[in-house]
């Protein structure tokens, strides 16, 4: 594929649908690796950045010139470092989101490492779990900042691509409980006060992430975000928590973040489990390619 060929896809989808007609057909690859001896890294979602940075770096070795000066790739297929790390467009004033995620899990003594890729990206997934061991073989100091200690062997014992064709619905559902696995990024720190933000965000993310589909959502958004702002929020395990971030723009900064659990109550009838479908899969607010927002939906 020619990258005018997938800009033209990204910025003029075949399909136009709703966040539920887009749940019916989604699809993503996700790349499992499972690290030796350091299961109990598992919650210390701080280290995904450095992850997501020695994938990068990775990939950059096998990157053409412009996408490294940060241009289109000219190549037919475009490289896979322009694909996941360069800004591919926008629809209206939203950009186009990097077609990835990346999670931590922990079995047994064992670190699992997930790289979610979604829709028209998964051509280059390949590329992109070749890069991922790599990175996680040869490139992570584990033992940084005391996490590792120096004698205990880190490496990858096992290496697996899963498909997914479609995400469940949990139809007629009228309750459900939200867990922050990692940090929801508290932009406004006004979550308190509104948590529908939530939902607002995650619709965003989905939204932003469509194109990778062949998809726009189109929505009545002034109608979902009253009806999200008339849902009935269970708040007894929200904490505000202060999380430290680098960015190349900003530097080392500290921002409130929210963490724990959100309980919601709403209409049997609700397209609200259509959207939270979508939240196990892509993540929600600022930083969840830096390992933020990971959530889980239970009913």
């Amino acid at each position: 594929m020619s990258h005018g060929s997938i800009i033209e896809r990204l910025r003029q989808p075949e399909r136009q649908v709703s966040i539920r007609e887009l749940a019916g057909f989604w699809f993503h690859q996700s790349i499992e690796v499972r690290l030796s001896n350091i299961g109990f890294l598992a919650p210390d979602w701080s280290i995904l950045a450095a992850i997501r940075g020695a994938w990068g770096q990775r990939l950059m070795r096998a990157a053409s010139q412009e996408s490294l000066d940060g241009k289109p790739c000219p190549w037919s297929p475009p490289c896979a470092f322009d694909i996941f790390f360069r800004e591919q467009g926008r629809q209206g004033r939203q950009a186009i989101a990097k077609p990835y995620a990346v999670q931590l899990d922990r079995d047994g003594a064992d670190l699992i490492v997930r790289l979610l890729v979604f829709g028209l990206a998964c051509e280059w997934v390949h590329v992109a779990a070749h890069a991922l061991v790599e990175a996680l073989s040869d490139h992570i100091d584990w033992t940084r900042g005391h996490r590792v200690p120096p004698n205990l062997a880190v490496k990858p014992l096992h290496v697996e691509i899963l498909t997914t064709d479609g995400l469940s619905v949990a139809e007629g559902a009228g309750r459900a409980a939200i867990t922050f696995l990692t940090p929801f990024d508290d932009e406004t720190g006004g979550f308190r006060d509104d948590p529908s933000a939530l939902l607002s965000r995650l619709a965003r993310r989905v939204s932003a992430l469509a194109p990778w589909q062949d998809a726009e959502v189109i929505e009545n958004w002034p109608d979902r975000s009253e009806e999200w702002r008339a849902v009935e929020y269970e708040q007894a395990e929200i904490e505000t928590i202060r999380v430290k971030r680098n960015s190349r723009q900003a530097g080392r900064f500290d921002r409130d973040a929210i963490s724990g659990a959100l309980g919601l109550s709403f209409s049997e009838g609700s397209d609200i489990p259509a959207l939270l479908a979508f939240a196990q899969v892509t993540g929600a607010g600022r930083g969840v390619t830096a390992g933020q927002g990971r959530l889980s939906v239970s009913y």
